[in-house]
């Protein structure tokens, strides 16, 4: 049981049907809950994996469907175990001519069986549809809703007395589109109205095969004149009053024949009393009753008292077999009592049992459906999916009903080749576009009828303009017409839901939505997506579960200075999907640097600086994919500072012979990459390969057979990086270190990138110390002037716990890199130039140096060096 919180809370649970498993939200005190995806209403008690929903994805929902309200599905389109009543009946001309292989694809029957069409009686004959109890109230599949159960309520509930109270007969939907019977009688047999249009040909070819027969059998009944219009009842598309032509009794008698089955038709209590025509009990007594005998009738019955709509009774899956009473068993129709009971087996007390015989698998019957939609796409060109779905939201709600299955395959073919159909990312409406029909135009007509309200009798000649229908016309007055002569085709990003007014987006024939970059699709998103919205995002051919973000970096190489976008993914559940930085970096360089000397150096010093930016990203989203480490007993340089400006990449283009001879120095080659430079000398056998973090490099010399533990252990002693947070990289692009069992195989010359994982994580003590390094940088993104940040600075020193501004420095080197209110006044007083040195008025009594090849401001402890500005460093000064 559900623990009951508060009346308002709300509740989520998956629907129970094995194919649409959707993600429904309820209120404990509503007793049925309707599928939003197929349409079936389920009792709550139901419902899979029930539990307490978020609250506020919970609301989202449910407001978005009150608010973009949806055509309610009805009979046609309600799916049980992934098929709808329209689909079936869409596919049924299929199934006459094609049948399925072991492979699950469609063949023709001429190749699976030597026949052209269904044997209905073969395929059919000895087949009988139980409904499951959890379907006997669905709409359009269990219980018939057209008036039965007021209609035959006496009939059943005499049945259900002969059945120790228990309901095991139960009257269930058909389409009443003029093919009730042969619907019925599907459905009895099979439980779907796949095979309506296979049993009417059979029914054609029957009668016209054995006409003389009939004509012989029932001469009372009806003279030779009346044979060929009862033939072409049969005829699938033989229409009487624009709807299809129904079928009476003599062709329930030949169905009989077809199936070699007996069937029973029944009717209210009070006809059945009566001897009249609308009961009966048909038996195929074309067949010899060997072939009969041991299959039970199967029941249809008429829905109400008109008369114009059969309905199928059908036995409860589970229960015993209903059978009919000696009393209310009709009398056989069209041949003598006699010769009619050698094709029935009757029980001891004279009673009939019906609707027995093995059932069609529920999973044969969708592989079946599967391989028939794939031949309908591929041979219209359409999927049979989107023919529904134009049907139910397109011409349903405009009243349009009635239409024939294969009318609408043509009009839904039709919209798409003229690219009118149309899909909306809001309320999910599928709506057509198109110029205005020619009736419009002409007397009575929408538009015509507009101006002569408007502007009064339209006048020869005169061009009237229609602004709405982007439409300029000219009055025809011997056609009493408007004959347009410009008409504006909106490109298809220009046309706009008329529900809820947002955009629509173009639909080919398969259904596929012609997204645009940033387009919410219809597929869910993972559970960690930062968007609020639930869905994944369209961009660039791809899904992701977050938006991009927009980098902009500006990049000066040498004499020329680009602003580059990067489109950053970020945080996506597809590990795959995400950026790259040296990626993005490499893009950025081919695209704007291509061909230029020494870029290698360049590509680095781009992806530091998209990582600062990503830094920023994740931490604004509340994203853990880049975020970083800051730890204040470890050196601060090791990590990627958070930035909330655009990013500076500059880097002068240095001589050509300088170039030259600190490639090897500073870019050494990896033993990973086909075009490595040649080694340097090895010392004492061993190799040497240089180590470097984000601000520091060094040279090592190590073992050959060095392995990665090895190497994480070394790196520790020489960075203070503790070796479970090491990410080593190696290679170009650079590639994370696998662990092997044994040497890396470490050449002389190798480069190995030691990393920090970009975990945010904010120490226990000294909160005005640690807190993040965006403080120092607001201002900076705010475009405030450099002296009021200084003077930010100075407040923010005052408020911590070091008590002089170069003790504060040391545990903020952001401040010394671009951006930094340290590098801003070293700019700005004197400028970048490399090796140039200068003081700091904040900093009084320490010199400092510009580093070209760095990027940043360094501390200068000549004759020892020149160092970062970092916790390091003040063991170099007691040193």
């Amino acid at each position: 049981m559900l623990d009951i919180e508060a009346d308002g809370d709300v509740y989520e649970g998956k629907c129970p049907d094995s194919k649409c498993q959707t993600l429904l939200y309820f209120y404990l005190k509503t007793s049925s809950v309707e599928c939003t995806s197929c349409g079936q209403q389920h009792k709550q008690e139901s419902l899979l994996n029930k539990k307490k929903a978020d609250q506020a994805k919970a609301l989202q929902s449910m407001i978005s469907r009150i608010i973009h309200d949806q055509p309610k599905k009805g009979s046609d389109f309600v799916r049980v175990n992934g098929l709808s009543n329209f689909i079936c009946k869409l596919l049924s001309p299929f199934l006459t001519t094609y049948g399925m292989n072991k492979a699950g694809k469609a063949t023709l029957l001429s190749e699976l069986c030597n026949s052209e069409i269904i044997d209905c009686g073969k395929v059919l004959g000895s087949r009988s549809f139980h409904i499951s109890p959890t379907h006997i109230d669905v709409e359009g599949y269990g219980k018939d809703r057209t008036g039965s159960i007021n209609y035959l309520q006496t009939l059943l509930d005499t049945l259900k007395t002969a059945h120790n109270n228990e309901e095991r007969l139960i009257p269930i939907h058909a389409d009443g589109d003029g093919h009730c019977l042969v619907h019925a009688l599907s459905r009895a047999l099979i439980g779907r109205e796949l095979f309506w249009h296979g049993l009417r040909i059979n029914l054609q070819n029957h009668l016209k095969r054995k006409l003389e027969q009939y004509k012989i059998m029932f001469k009372e009944f009806h003279d030779d004149t009346e044979w060929d219009g009862i033939i072409e009842e049969a005829d699938p598309y033989c229409t009487a009053g624009g709807v299809a032509a129904g079928l009476g009794n003599i062709h329930i008698f030949a169905l009989s024949n077809i199936l070699k089955r007996p069937i029973m038709l029944l009717d209210s209590m009070k006809n059945l009393q009566n001897a009249g025509d609308y009961t009966g009990l048909f038996v195929p007594v074309m067949v010899e009753p060997e072939d009969c005998l041991s299959k039970s009738p199967i029941c249809i019955a008429w829905s109400g008292r008109g008369h114009n709509h059969f309905v199928a009774l059908v036995a409860v899956e589970g229960k015993t077999l209903p059978h009919i009473p000696k009393h209310l068993v009709p009398r056989i129709w069209g041949v003598s009592q006699e010769v009619g009971q050698r094709y029935l087996t009757f029980n001891s007390d004279g009673s009939l049992t019906v609707c027995a015989g093995k059932p069609l698998k529920i999973s044969y019957t969708q592989k079946l459906v599967s391989a028939m939609e794939e031949l309908f796409t591929d041979s219209y060109k359409i999927s049979p999916t989107l023919v529904a779905e134009y049907y139910q939201k397109v011409y349903r709600p405009n009243n349009m009903i009635g239409i024939r299955p294969d009318i609408v395959t043509k009009l839904a073919k039709n919209a798409i080749t003229e690219k009118s159909l149309f899909h909306c990312l809001m309320c999910e409406s599928l709506q057509e576009k198109s110029s205005p029909p020619l009736k419009d135009l002409r007397p009575r007509g929408r538009l015509y009828q507009l101006l002569v309200d408007c502007h009064g009798p339209p006048i020869e000649g005169k061009v009237y303009s229609f602004p709405l229908n982007k439409l300029k016309c000219v009055y025809n007055q011997s056609l009493d017409s408007f004959l347009y002569f410009y008409f504006k085709r909106l490109t298809v990003h220009e046309y706009e839901c008329s529900k809820c007014g947002t955009d629509l987006r173009p639909i080919n024939g398969m259904g596929e939505i012609s997204y645009k970059d940033g387009d919410a699709t219809s597929t869910p998103s993972a559970p960690t997506a930062k968007c609020m919205c639930g869905k994944k995002h369209y961009w660039g051919g791809r899904e992701y579960d977050n938006l991009p973000e927009e980098l902009v970096l500006s990049v000066e190489w040498g004499d020329k200075t680009v602003h580059a976008k990067v489109t950053w993914f970020y945080g996506d559940s597809n590990p795959s999907y995400n950026s790259d930085p040296e990626i993005e970096a490499q893009k950025i360089v081919d695209e704007h640097f291509d061909g230029m000397f020494g870029t290698e150096h360049l590509i680095q010093r781009i992806a530091t600086q998209i990582r600062i930016r990503c830094n920023e990203l994740a931490l604004d989203v509340g994203g853990d994919s880049y975020n970083m480490q800051i730890d204040h007993h470890k050196p601060p340089c090791k990590t990627f500072v958070k930035r909330k400006e655009n990013s500076l990449v500059m880097f002068k283009k240095r001589s050509v012979k300088d170039d030259k001879s600190k490639t090897a120095e500073k870019i050494p080659s990896l033993s990973s990459s086909p075009d490595s430079a040649p080694s340097s000398p090895k010392s004492n056998g061993k190799p040497k390969i240089k180590l470097h973090t984000l601000e520091e490099s060094i040279t090592v010399e190590v073992d050959a057979d060095t392995e990665l533990n090895e190497l994480k252990t070394l790196a520790y002693q020489k960075f203070n990086i503790p070796v479970d947070q090491q990410i080593l990289k190696h290679g170009y692009p650079p590639k994370p270190l696998e662990p092997a069992n044994g040497p890396l195989g470490l050449t002389n010359g190798d480069s190995i990138k030691v990393m920090l994982p970009m975990i945010l994580k904010q120490p226990a003590q000294h909160g005005s110390v640690t807190q993040s390094l965006s403080s120092t940088f607001q201002p900076l993104a705010q475009g405030i002037p450099l002296s009021e940040a200084l003077k930010n600075i100075r407040t923010e020193q005052s408020r911590s716990i070091y008590k002089t501004m170069w003790d504060f420095a040391v545990s903020q080197p952001h401040l010394f890199i671009p951006g930094g209110v340290f590098y801003r006044q070293f700019q700005s007083d004197i400028g970048l130039e490399h090796d140039k040195h200068c003081k700091l008025p904040l900093i009084p009594d320490k010199l400092f140096l510009y580093n070209r090849d760095e990027d940043r401001v360094e501390l200068c402890l000549e004759p020892y060096g020149h160092f970062p500005v970092n916790q390091d460093v003040v063991e170099h000064l007691k040193q």
